[in-house]
């Protein structure tokens, strides 16, 4: 059985999927039989940013390139 939890975290970045800067994004918490596991949501158009074993936001926090530009 999978529990779901979702929360919103801060993060600095592009989203990869619409383009826009992101202050937030939602992160669902799954907990299942091989571990728990982080999906980040964009807080625009909600796609899945990244998938990460450890709930830090700092991993999506560096900046990313996203058609040439930066989000600081």
């Amino acid at each position: 059985m999978i529990k779901k939890f979702i929360e919103k975290a801060a993060v600095k970045l592009n989203c990869p999927n619409c383009s826009k800067k992101i202050d937030y994004a939602f992160v669902c918490k799954m907990e299942s039989f091989i571990g728990t596991r982080y999906a980040f949501f964009c807080e625009c158009c909600q796609k899945l940013i990244g998938i990460t074993n450890k709930n830090n936001s700092a991993l999506l926090s560096p900046v990313r390139q996203n058609n040439n530009r930066y989000y600081n």
